[in-house]
């Protein structure tokens, strides 16, 4: 049970992460539901507080039967995520909601996981991706999780920094120079490759949450020198993004091991001032066969 990673988010997420009211006439992020649904945020967010408060019955009336299931501890299926409620309240289970946006049918959520000793840690770190029908139906799951870590040396944490999602109308501008960034970076086979990147993409004073780096382009170089690129990217499987904030779910190998990367960016004006990410390593046998990535076009 060390890797299960389901997301629990309390009603009071859309309030913790605060979007512009450009969102709400941006169409491309928008998604026309039936049965009265008119925000898939809000719809989004019942659900969540259905799994946050172990509501098993709330939470079947979103699951099809046919639920596609990509976490590697969970079966595919409706009824593997229902059972799975009272794992979650046994144990207690506590998470803060920390950010949440959308990008057309899919709403990304990152939280922190506090009793969380069944997924490996006291204090986890994950990030889901869910995809909801034009029906209001969790269809599809993706997550990623990691163990808490203390601040890096510039004093930030996996998870704090800004929230607010501005800039809706570059949105496919951001997602387009994030999906070149990361794309060249598995291209990129030593360390100065890397570095001009760094160099090209992001704004030399920018915010680094990764915890073996500081803030800036300075603060990054000086984390690979004292910890090695023990990472590398092989395959970009997923851009996702609203406004100033951009998800990246790649594959790569972590210091030799099969691992998944995501990689959140925030922007401003073209450039990377902030980001955060985890890693995930990817087991050698998983509950279900879809893997950790296989993502739908678009």
């Amino acid at each position: 049970m060390k890797q299960i990673a389901i997301l629990i988010i309390t009603a009071s997420i859309l309030a913790s992460c605060k979007t512009t009211k450009k969102s709400e006439v941006n169409q491309s992020n928008s998604l026309t539901l039936n049965h009265s649904i008119m925000n898939l945020k809000e719809h989004a967010t019942k659900f969540l507080t259905a799994v946050a408060t172990y509501d098993d019955k709330t939470v079947a009336t979103f699951l099809p039967e046919n639920h596609v299931q990509h976490n590697p501890n969970l079966k595919d299926g409706k009824q593997p995520f229902v059972d799975f409620m009272s794992v979650l309240k046994e144990n207690q289970v506590k998470l803060s909601p920390v950010r949440l946006f959308q990008d057309g049918n899919y709403i990304i959520t990152q939280a922190i996981a506090d009793n969380a000793q069944p997924f490996g840690a006291e204090k986890m770190v994950i990030f889901d991706i869910w995809k909801f029908d034009n029906a209001g139906k969790l269809v599809e799951h993706w997550d990623c999780m990691q163990a808490n870590t203390p601040p890096n040396s510039s004093g930030r944490t996996l998870t704090d920094g800004s929230t607010e999602v501005v800039d809706i109308e570059k949105t496919g501008e951001n997602k387009k120079i994030i999906g070149e960034f990361i794309t060249k970076a598995t291209q990129a086979t030593k360390p100065e490759d890397l570095g001009l990147l760094i160099n090209t993409y992001f704004n030399p004073e920018f915010k680094q949450h990764n915890p073996g780096a500081g803030d800036g382009i300075n603060g990054m170089f000086e984390g690979f020198q004292n910890g090695g690129l023990g990472f590398s990217f092989t395959k970009l499987h997923q851009v996702f993004g609203e406004g100033n904030f951009v998800l990246t779910v790649s594959e790569g190998t972590n210091f030799g091991t099969p691992s998944a990367f995501y990689d959140l960016f925030r922007l401003e004006d073209g450039k990377i001032v902030e980001h955060w990410d985890i890693i995930q390593d990817i087991p050698e046998n998983s509950a279900n066969t879809n893997t950790m990535f296989n993502f739908p076009q678009q």
